[in-house]
């Protein structure tokens, strides 16, 4: 069985809408909460790989659960956000590559921090389910025997 946890990142600081401003307050806080949910969390395997979009709101998400389990987090060009004028099918195609990886490759949990037009097309991709994603959420992914399934869905932190 492998674990992938989805976390769209936390509440962006909008101050300069045209900017890489980081998180807000209300991100910072709501970062903070879901390092430590995430620290109480107990998988079957332990967190072995942090993937982030390069974006300083994801970066800054995934920073203190990063910090708390002692891991590098690793910038990941599969999970930016779909770029202006990208084809649909050129970002799905980056989801299911990242996607692929991991089902192939994934030993342990791995967290990965993306963005709200990400978040749903990959749990979409991967089960079907079709859900929104709050900033701030995460979604648990399971893969048990050639199978993919939506484990949960925590909205809020």
């Amino acid at each position: 069985m492998k674990k992938l946890l989805l976390i769209r990142h936390a509440h962006r600081d909008n101050s300069i809408p045209d900017r890489d401003n980081g998180l807000s307050e209300k991100g910072a806080k709501q970062a903070d909460r879901l390092g430590k949910f995430l620290k109480e969390f107990h998988l079957d395997d332990p967190i072995v790989r942090i993937f982030s979009s390069s974006k300083k709101r994801c970066l800054e998400t995934v920073a203190p659960i990063a910090k708390h389990l002692n891991l590098v987090v690793q910038e990941e060009r599969a999970l930016y956000e779909r770029a202006p004028g990208e084809a649909v099918a050129a970002f799905l195609h980056r989801i299911m590559q990242f996607t692929e990886h991991w089902k192939q490759q994934g030993e342990g949990a791995w967290i990965a921090c993306s963005h709200g037009d990400w978040l749903p097309a990959a749990i979409e991709e991967l089960t079907g389910a079709r859900c929104e994603t709050k900033k701030g959420c995460m979604a648990e992914i399971t893969f048990e025997s050639g199978e993919v399934f939506l484990s949960s869905l925590v909205q809020r932190f």
